[in-house]
């Protein structure tokens, strides 16, 4: 672990000029907020601002050179490159060195945080020291930092592992969306091992079709990103990865190189890799753990020894229990068609009935509103509300879904407040079923007119249904 370099020395990697004198760095940071003494500030446009706006704070905080897209006065040394963000990962190997402790990879559009938690769990299991990044935020040593990405820029995760490899770390489990890869959150890094759990709908505000928002998934499972992969054969996108990785592919599934069994709360793989445990979670996350089963065996870990772990452990807020009082109340982050279907499919597969509650969310991929609707239709009964407006008119969001619903014949109540909505749900629901709640998962706050309002829904839930 390298941890300081030179100005020069960037310099000359990125092939550029520089003006001042050769510094020396000890860090990288996209972010002023986040610059600690010793870093290199790389200054980008963002949404709203460019990054040189907030020169003055890195500067104030110890930022001891800048990496820019344009020329700026100032004391400490001005490298300027084209793209900056395209070559941070170039930057951040050259201060930071190779990781040391081994990274593993979690892609997909539903799954990624149950099977990356999965994996770490059973990576603590075996006696490694093992940290954990996911969409609930980055851990290690029973501690959690939030984060409001699913993978956190690749200068946040950098210092994170350093971190984490300084307390004596070994093995990381990523979590990795298609948005890391395509905005070079994860440059620079070479996974052990990469898993996919399937790829459905979801992001097409931020590319343009499935295959191309498939094309952004296939890269991880590239030899200059990762050295092998784990495909669960979930659908059809992950039969083409399966064959198009140019990387060595382990698949699970019909056909596959382990199989797949679920029955009677019992899981069971055969062929490459020999398991079987007791499972109460049901099959939409028995699927996730054996991916974190498989990637675990080729590792190296004992997966026999694993038999009591999948009885014990919960994914925050994935289809998460949030009450043992009857109707039982189930809280998961699903927000995609497929991610509602199979949620729903999992908890009928438990109770006589479901009542659903979900909404969709604003300034996010249009078009899978109506989906998400049509996907609703197969739960006993509907409750259609607000999850996050944004800068939206929640109105509007729950009339595309509803255009969804009625496609399908289903009829269902509507609520603008999600606290209103869950409480009918609750009344509405026999002791006998049980109420689903789909989209807030493990949030703490929902996103309306620009602001984080707090909002812990497994909190709500478990208190209206407890009165």
């Amino acid at each position: 672990m390298k941890s300081r370099s030179g100005t020069r020395s960037v310099a000359e990697i990125l092939g550029v000029d520089f003006r001042g004198a050769d510094s020396e760095i000890t860090g990288v940071s996209l972010a002023a907020a986040e610059v600690e003494p010793g870093d290199l500030f790389v200054a980008i446009q963002g949404q709203k601002h460019h990054g040189l706006d907030f020169l003055a704070q890195a500067l104030e905080l110890g930022a001891v050179a800048v990496l820019s897209d344009r020329s700026v006065d100032t004391s400490v040394p001005v490298l300027v490159h084209p793209n900056p963000k395209q070559v941070v990962g170039l930057v951040c190997n050259e201060i930071f060195g190779s990781p040391s402790a081994r990274l593993f990879a979690v892609t997909g559009t539903n799954g990624k945080t149950s099977t990356t938690s999965y994996l770490h769990q059973i990576f603590t299991e075996a006696g490694l020291n093992s940290a954990l990044s996911t969409s609930v935020g980055f851990g290690f040593a029973g501690m959690l930092s939030a984060t409001s990405l699913t993978t956190p820029e690749l200068t946040t995760l950098r210092k994170q592992l350093r971190k984490f490899e300084q307390a004596g770390g070994e093995v990381a489990a990523i979590e990795v969306s298609a948005q890391a890869l395509t905005r070079n959150r994860v440059d620079g890094l070479v996974f052990e091992i990469a898993g996919f759990t399937g790829l459905s709908r979801d992001h097409l505000d931020d590319y343009e079709s499935m295959e191309s928002y498939y094309q952004a998934k296939l890269e991880l499972f590239k030899p200059d990103r990762a050295k092998q992969a784990v495909v669960f054969l979930a659908d059809e996108y992950a039969g083409r990865l399966s064959a198009e990785a140019v990387i060595p592919v382990t698949t699970i599934g019909p056909g596959g190189d382990v199989s797949f069994k679920f029955d009677a709360q019992t899981l069971t793989l055969g062929g490459a890799v020999e398991f079987e445990t007791r499972f109460p979670a049901g099959e939409l996350m028995a699927r996730n753990f054996a991916v974190a089963v498989v990637m675990a065996k080729l590792a190296g870990i004992d997966v026999s020894k694993l038999r009591g772990l999948a009885s014990g452990f919960q994914v925050p807020g994935r289809l998460e229990l949030v009450s043992t009082v009857k109707p039982h109340v189930y809280v998961d982050y699903a927000h995609t068609p497929d991610g509602i279907s199979s949620a729903v499919t999992e908890i009928l597969s438990r109770y006589q009935g479901v009542t659903l509650v979900f909404g969709a969310s604003g300034n996010r991929d249009v078009g899978k509103r109506s989906e998400m609707g049509m996907a609703a239709a197969k739960a006993t009964r509907v409750f259609l509300t607000d999850q996050h407006p944004r800068d939206e008119d929640p109105e509007q969001i729950r009339l595309a879904v509803a255009s969804g619903l009625k496609a399908a014949g289903k009829e269902f109540q509507e609520f603008s407040n999600p606290e209103d909505a869950i409480a009918a749900a609750i009344a509405s629901t026999p002791r006998d079923e049980a109420v689903l709640w789909c989209g807030p998962g493990h949030l703490k706050y929902r996103e309306i007119a620009g602001q984080k309002v707090p909002f812990d829904a497994r909190q709500i839930a478990k208190s209206l249904v407890e009165k």
